[in-house]
């Protein structure tokens, strides 16, 4: 007679309360609470990272314990899912606001079409009913009617539809980290073909610099150059439009050379980088404006907005128009950095830094893949081997 055996799916760490869920290589938390045990997922594959993580959630616990709290609900149904994730969204301080507000929207795609969704417990749902749930999505979307529309928009991009399974997936896994279902069924069938929504890559426009030069001269004397300025300051940090906002004078360092930004989007988004020279001539020549308006009041200086305005694109739009340049946005400027860089020879590890990636350059090379091509077809025109 054969025995067989069936793998587990958490096993134990050297550190206390620490498990590592086997399918997917993520770490949990797995404690008792009110005589009930709990597993609570900490984002990370990184063993430092979790240890890191379980000592901050420990504590909670405890002070948890220390009370009497009420009699725990246990969540059966998605219905509860779906609250606690969109409570643990709007209470998450490290993602932004139109993050959330994605994530939120995604949660209110799913239920209205899923049918029944809410009043279905976690381990029932079958994948056949994922895969069919997927292809309306794609096909037929919600039937959302634009405003001043007159018909139903039809189907969802790839990307709203793979961000849409993307939080399904994760509700999934809180399910599993609270007993409610066996496996994420997402993750297992990954690699179905079925579940693996592509569209078209979207071609980037990256300015050239006779263009950014004719749009900054442009917008000079418009509005007391803020336009002008903010325009360089995108093109020659990288900056997403969010973090140049967040900007103040105190996180300009002239001293040292190096410019502070702090972003939001991703744990590598606060980041120091130095500043070049275009960045570091524009930066000084605003400061010298900006400190004349606050009379010698440095602490007042420090915590100004370095950056003006909110957003270009209105302008940029409206310059591009009248010099009869294709339009830009924002986030073309942030590409024109990227490009710069690499077309400088900068490392792509370097680059993906200074542009807060987290992965060492992967979706920079992705990215800008065409342009590479490029520029490479240049260098090897000029080599004698």
């Amino acid at each position: 007679m054969t025995v067989t055996h069936t793998r587990r799916k958490f096993v134990k760490t050297r550190t206390p309360n620490l498990v590592k869920y086997l399918n997917n290589g993520e770490y949990y938390l797995l404690y008792k609470l009110n005589g009930k045990q709990i597993r609570t997922s900490l984002k990370t594959s990184d063993y430092k990272v979790a240890v890191r993580r379980r000592n901050a959630k420990m504590l909670e616990v405890e002070k948890l314990r220390s009370v009497a709290p009420k009699k725990e609900v246990i969540l059966e149904t998605f219905r509860s899912l779906f609250d606690e994730y969109k409570k643990k969204t709007r209470l998450d301080q490290d993602i932004s606001c139109s993050t959330k507000e994605g994530r939120v929207y995604a949660i209110k795609r799913i239920v209205k079409t899923l049918p029944g969704i809410e009043g279905k417990k976690p381990m029932n749902l079958e994948i056949d009913e994922v895969v069919e749930w997927i292809r309306r999505l794609k096909a037929d979307g919600t039937n959302f009617v634009p405003p001043g529309a007159q018909s139903a928009r039809k189907g969802n991009s790839a990307y709203t539809v793979n961000r849409t399974i993307s939080v399904l997936s994760v509700i999934l896994d809180m399910a599993v980290a609270k007993g409610l279902a066996a496996e994420n069924i997402i993750r297992t069938n990954q690699k179905l073909e079925k579940l693996k929504v592509r569209g078209i890559s979207k071609k980037i426009h990256v300015p050239s610099k006779s263009e950014l030069t004719a749009i900054v001269e442009h917008l000079k004397g418009y509005w007391a150059g803020h336009y002008s300025f903010s325009i360089q300051l995108i093109a020659y940090s990288g900056c997403r439009v969010g973090e140049a906002r967040a900007l103040r004078w105190r996180h300009a360092n002239f001293e040292e050379n190096k410019l502070e930004i702090p972003g939001s989007k991703t744990d590598s988004s606060n980041r120091i980088i130095h500043m070049s020279q275009s960045l570091r001539e524009v930066l000084e020549s605003k400061a010298k404006q900006v400190k004349k308006g606050f009379s010698g009041d440095t602490g007042g200086y420090l915590n100004e907005r370095i950056m003006p305005i909110d957003c270009c694109n209105k302008q940029l739009t409206r310059a591009c128009s009248e010099l009869g340049i294709r339009r830009i946005t924002n986030h073309d400027l942030r590409h024109y950095f990227g490009t710069s860089c690499l077309d400088a020879d900068i490392p792509v590890s370097t680059v993906a830094a200074w542009m807060g990636h987290s992965d060492g350059g992967a979706l920079l090379l992705k990215t800008y893949a065409h342009l590479r091509d490029q520029h490479s077809a240049k260098k090897a025109a000029t080599l004698r081997l």
